[in-house]
This record gives C-alpha cells, structure tokens and sequence, in this order.
C-alpha cells in the first residue's frame, strides 16, 4: 500500500510537471506568432505604403503597370500570412469571432470588387443574388467576408471563361436570428471525387505535383472549414470535373431589427485626405511611431489631409507631448522603445484634460486579443497595419468629427 501511494504521489507530480510544461510551450507559441505577426507587418507595411505613393504620383503606363505587380504580390504574401496566424490560433484554441452589426451587401460587394479586375481580364462575368437576406446581421462579418472571398478568389484562378456567381439565401429562422448559407459558384475546371474528399484538410490541395499550374497553400479551405465550424455551420461543396464547382457555407447570425448600418460621415462619398482636408483644416495631429519608414509613408499619406502633425518615436516622447499641446487626436503605434502605446495611452488619460482625447492605435499587432488591450488601455479606435489609406482617412474623418 505505501509503495502504491508514493507511486501516485510519483504519478500524480510528473502529470502536473507535463501540465506545466505545455501550458509553457503554449505560452512561447503565442508570443512567438504574435511577434512574427509585428515583425512581418511591420515591413508589409511600408512595401505597401510606399507603393501606394508611388502609384499615386506616377503616370507611366509601364511604371504604373509594374506598381500593381508589386502591390499585388505583396498583398499575396499578406494573404499567405494572414492564414499562417489564423491556422496558427485555431489549432492553439485562440481565434476569437467578434459579434458586430454588418451589412451582407457591403461584404459581398466589397468581395466582387477584390476580384473584379482579374474575373474581367479573362471575361468572366459576375453575379450576384441576395435574395431573402435580411440587410442588417449580427456576427463576425469580416470572417464571413474572409470565407466568401477565399471561395472566390479560387473560382476566379480555377476558371478561364464563363461565370462566378455569389448566392446568399436564409435557409430557417431560429429564436434570435437565422442560418445563412453562402455558395460560390463557377464554370472552372472541377475537381475530381477524390480531390474533393481531401481539400479541406490542412496543407491539402487538389494537386500537389511539382509541375501543377495553379499555386497556393492549402491552408485557406481548411481555415474555411474552421471559422464556418466556430459560428456554428458547416462547409461543402458539390463539382464535376470541366463543368464547375459550387463552394457554400451555412453560419448561424442574429438578425437586429432596430440596428442600422453605420454610414459614412458624408453618406455615399468616399472619403479621402481631400475629404479631410475641405471639413478639418489646420488640426493638430499627433502621429506616434518609432519605425523610420513608416513615419514616412504616414507622413506622406497625410500630407494633403490640411492637418497639423507631430511626432513621437516613443511612447515617453508621446506622453510629453500630449501633455504640453492639447491635440485633436493622437495616432497610437503598439510597440515602440522606452514606453509602448499601451502604457502611453494610460499616462495620457492621467493627465488633466486629456480623458476624452481620440486615441487612435495604429500597430502592426492585429489580433483580436490586440485590439481589445488597446480598448482596455483607453484607446478609442483600431487600425491594423498593413494600413489601407481610404480606411485609415475613414477613422481619422470619423472621431475628428465627433470631437470630444
């Protein structure tokens, strides 16, 4: 008996050390992918950035040509990034949906636009068919969106000629909303039975030969299959190889009667650093930022904004400055030396007057997790490097319109 109880004293000790253990290696994980994701945006950043002005500022036919060639393959390589992270946190159990209010035409129309110039290149028309979707839904629009255009963006390199069409339909009501199914159908190449039993694994793909044609991960329909799973549906597909193939996807949404989108500050119109500069004129801007190159490219961003701009490569030189000059707003980086924008942003809130300062984050860490110890630390706002201009001009419109 004494032998049986030091044997599960024994037992009971090395299963608590393995416990332990892997909750360590948890841990380095999570703080490993969530610095590789700084890092890597961090440059992404300002390949894209400056690409963008250089756009913006060249006329050539050839040059602008080559501009969009960069731009689109740097935008590839933050696809293929982006799935790394989420595959990377869906295995550790950490990706978290958000439920806010959305519109399904904004999503999807946001969808065809991402694919409409490579679907008209190769003459494929697009269609769409909303039918008995309500407007307005509740749940995680910007995953649904990431869905609907993995399945897109695969149509479109999977198909020559032809059609893609985008489908939305209600498929039964529930207590507190509905089960939506999404499918993307198109007149691609097809697939075979026995591609198809395999091509939501992680890292499969239809055809994995080294002499295949068409590229890719295959890690986007797993991670597919994974975020349909967490908002409650399913994933399949039905296809015939040289016909086509329909991609769907049921998820399970809560439908808000009284909610209303959230429309732009000047309705219809895209609003750009014109937009800025004809409504605030001459405000004090405070943009925070310890990256050389990415002070320039948001410098260079703004420049025809009409705002009035300072800055601060740490969070001390932050906290100083807010301190000595009441600013309009304050653009926040996460991670700079000295003092972070986190710990900033608590100092500045100390300091008399400051309470209702707009802060908003502008960082390179762009998990969920990220963005709520921005909100927690006082933050009002969040936008995740890579930074698109018309959405950085967008908030920076929003809370100077709101003031304090």
């Amino acid at each position: 008996r004494e032998h049986l109880e030091e044997l599960v004293r024994s037992r009971t000790q090395e299963a608590e050390a393995a416990r332990q253990e892997a909750e360590a290696a948890n841990r380095a994980k999570s703080a490993f992918v969530a610095n590789m994701s700084h890092e890597i945006r961090t440059p992404m950043n300002a390949i894209l950035g400056m690409t963008h002005l250089l756009q913006r500022n060249i006329s050539e036919p050839q040059h602008r040509e080559r501009l969009d060639k960069i731009s689109d393959a740097a935008n590839h390589l933050l696809g293929i990034i982006n799935d790394i992270l989420d595959m990377s946190k869906i295995e550790a159990g950490k990706l978290h949906l958000e439920a806010t209010d959305f519109e399904i035409e904004r999503i999807v129309d946001n969808v065809v636009n991402l694919i409409r110039d490579k679907a008209e290149a190769r003459q494929i028309e697009l269609v769409v068919d909303l039918h008995s979707m309500p407007s307005m839904l509740r749940g995680d629009g910007l995953r649904i969106g990431q869905i609907l255009l993995n399945f897109a963006g695969n149509a479109v390199k999977f198909t020559e000629r032809g059609c893609i069409s985008l489908h939305a339909h209600r498929l039964a009501d529930t207590e507190h909303g509905i089960v939506a199914r999404f499918e993307v159908r198109d007149t691609g190449i097809g697939l075979t039975p026995e591609q198809q039993q395999r091509l939501f694994s992680a890292f499969e793909q239809a055809d994995q030969s080294t002499t295949r044609k068409y590229g890719g991960t295959g890690l986007g329909l797993a991670i597919t299959r994974k975020l349909a799973e967490l908002m409650g549906g399913h994933v399949g597909l039905r296809s015939t190889p040289g016909e086509g193939s329909l991609f769907w996807f049921s998820v399970c949404l809560k439908k808000d009667h009284n909610s209303r989108a959230a429309s732009s500050p000047l309705g219809d119109a895209d609003i750009d650093d014109l937009s800025i500069a004809s409504h605030f004129p001459g405000r004090r801007v405070l943009l925070a930022e310890d990256d050389e190159i990415n002070r320039e490219v948001a410098l260079a961003l703004l420049e025809d904004s009409g705002l009035r701009i300072d800055m601060a490569e740490n969070g001390e030189e932050v906290v100083s400055a807010a301190a000595r000059m009441d600013y309009d707003l304050i653009l926040m980086d996460m991670q700079m030396p000295v003092m972070d924008g986190l710990d900033a942003t608590r100092c500045i809130r100390q300091l008399a007057g400051r309470q209702n300062t707009p802060i908003i984050a502008l960082t390179a860490n762009a998990f969920a997790e990220d963005r709520q110890r921005c909100m927690e630390s006082g933050m009002n706002d969040f936008v995740a490097k890579p930074i698109e201009p018309s959405h950085l001009f967008e908030k920076i419109f929003h809370w100077l319109s709101r003031g304090r």
